[in-house]
């Protein structure tokens, strides 16, 4: 695997299959405590045709308690209409968008975060 990098970002250069993944960053202060924080997107690499790009958005990507977040799926279909997107926490589905089913938006059973 080739890349390039910097402080922020990583470019894997003429990505292939074998790539495809879950990959996260964690960044982590120094001393005293070390704290840190880390996020996780999928990458996945396709053939020609179909899907031809895949992002997860994250803003803010990290949040005080009670805000809101915003998770932004972001794709391009190239030659075949849009069947779902789904979303997971950790592999547990809690939502789907789905064009072709009545109702379109399901909200799967969503574990909350323990107040």
């Amino acid at each position: 695997m080739r890349l390039r990098s910097n402080e922020t970002h990583v470019v894997l250069i003429r990505v292939g299959v074998g790539l495809s993944g879950n990959y996260s960053c964690e960044v982590i202060q120094n001393a005293p405590s070390y704290p840190h924080s880390l996020a996780t997107a999928r990458l996945d690499v396709v053939g020609v045709g179909g899907l031809r790009a895949i992002e997860l958005r994250i803003s803010p990507p990290v949040v005080q308690r009670g805000s809101d977040a915003t998770l932004a799926c972001l794709y391009e279909l190239t030659d075949a209409p849009l069947y779902s997107v789904k979303w997971y926490r950790g592999r547990h589905e809690f939502y789907r968008y789905s064009p072709t089913e009545a109702p379109a938006n399901q909200n799967i059973s969503f574990c909350r975060d323990k107040r």
